[in-house]
């Protein structure tokens, strides 16, 4: 039985679409597939992983893991949680502050 030259993943991505390991920079944004594609931010990265802090549930809560490229992917949608460029602001975040202004 021949094997395919490229193989194709579940996700549909062939092996020519996956960045490899040493590719991915501290704070980048990517996307973790950890029971479903989640928000994570790449940590380090060497010749053969990754390790990144990803929204484990639907959560503002985080987990740090070290993943295969297999497993991650580029994030261009920003997540008001992991991406620091955006302010997150929880309704009592916007109490403290409305209490601090009278």
């Amino acid at each position: 039985m021949a094997m395919p030259e490229v193989p194709t993943f579940a996700d549909g991505r062939e092996r020519a679409d996956i960045t490899p390991a040493s590719e991915y920079k501290a704070d980048q944004p990517v996307w973790v597939n950890r029971h479903g594609w989640r928000p994570g931010v790449a940590l380090f990265g060497s010749a053969q992983a990754v390790s990144v802090r990803y929204c484990y549930s639907g959560g503002p809560g985080t987990t740090v893991d070290t993943v295969l490229p297999i497993d991650l992917a580029p994030r261009t949608k920003p997540d008001p949680y992991l991406d620091p460029s955006l302010e997150v602001v929880t309704p009592s975040a916007r109490e403290a502050n409305a209490d601090r202004e009278r």
